[in-house]
Order: structure tokens, then sequence, then C-alpha cells
């Protein structure tokens, strides 16, 4: 019998990778990415979140482990279980600019002029609190009440976690300093013209997931 696939879905700097760190540190389960090269082959980051990287032929080899958690986040294109996290989209939005090291326009970003689409039409497309198999879970509660979120997911994976805690934040951003950032570095804040923009092109899915 093959290994039954999740999708590891979300948009951008939404906490895909902090999903992942969560699985592998709670659950032992390691987890892949549809893109080469998603850690940027960084060996600690790479431990911390479990990642598998693609064989030379392009295969994703899980040996034994009866899940295959795949990290994505384009829209849907099965209807295969998913775990969706959501993360307030100015929140996001901001952050994927900076992680861009400002490569593209923050107005792109924000009305979805890239790769990625927009905050809004990346949700709408999943529909998380309406897609079968679909377990949502909020970055917001993934920081704030981590055990929470563990035990959504071991009802949902039907697993028993070895662990409902991981490494103080600060612990792991000084064993990472690109993907996690410690607690107390200074973080921007969408605001201005670009504020009003996001919330005319995002605003309405963003009332529908209860951030006004």
């Amino acid at each position: 019998m093959s290994a039954a696939l999740i999708w590891l879905a979300s948009y951008p700097r939404s906490g895909n990778t902090f999903l992942r760190t969560v699985l592998r540190q709670c659950f032992g389960l390691r987890s892949a990415s549809i893109y080469r090269d998603d850690l940027m082959r960084l060996p600690v980051i790479e431990g911390l979140a479990g990642h598998i990287e693609h064989g030379p032929d392009g295969r994703l080899d899980f040996a034994d482990q009866p899940l295959q958690l795949i990290k994505t986040h384009a829209p849907p294109f099965d209807g295969r279980p998913a775990i969706y996290v959501l993360r307030d989209g100015r929140d996001a939005a901001i952050s994927l600019y900076h992680f861009m090291h400002e490569r593209r326009a923050l107005e792109d970003i924000v009305t979805g002029s890239t790769q990625f689409g927009s905050w809004a039409d990346h949700v709408t497309a999943w529909s998380p609190t309406a897609r079968p198999n679909t377990l949502l879970l909020r970055y917001e509660e993934l920081v704030c009440d981590l055990g929470c979120c563990v035990d959504k997911i071991a009802d949902y994976l039907k697993r028993t976690p070895n662990s409902r805690t991981m490494p103080p934040r600060d612990e792991l951003a000084k064993l990472d300093g690109h993907w996690i950032r410690p607690e107390s570095a200074e973080r921007a804040t969408l605001d201005g013209p670009a504020l009003d923009r996001f919330w005319e092109v995002n605003g309405a899915a963003m009332r529908a997931y209860g951030y006004r």
C-alpha cells in the first residue's frame, strides 16, 4: 500500500516551514516540498524541519514513513488531504516583500502580480474551511498556543505526538537566522497607501476569515 500524501499548503511567509518544524519536533515526521532546494540546502534548518530533498531523478524518498507530507504554495490541483496554514495577509505580504529582499515592488505583492497571486486569491482557491479533508491552522495560534495546535494535528493525522513543546523561538533563530527570526527582531508593518491597496484587493477574504 502506498503512503498517503498530505499537502502542507499556505501562502508564502505564512508559517509553512514552522509547521514542518512542528511536525518534525513534535511528531518525528519528515516532510518535503514541491520546490527543489526549498531550504537552500542549509543543514541546520533542513534538520529542524526534517526536510527531504529531491533526488537526482526528481523523486522524493520518504522511506518507510506512512505519510508523504509535501509543502506547496501553489493552488490546489487535486482533492488530496491538506493542512492549510493561514496567516494575517498583511503580515504575510510584508514578510514576503522583505524575504524577497525587496526585489519585487510591494504593490506587486499586495495586488498579486507575482507567481503566487494575491493573498485573497490563494486563500479563496484553497477555501480551507470548506474544502473536504482539510485542517485549517492559523499561524497566530501556532505561535501563541502550540499545544492546542499539536492536539489538532494529532487528531487530524491520527498520530500521538511525542512532544507538545519545541525549543524557544530565540533558540531556533540562533540556529537558523533566515527562516526563523528572534522574537525581539524588529518587524515591519504594512501601512499607508500600500495598506489601503491591500484592503481593496484582499479585504473581502480578510473579513471572511476574521481579520479586521
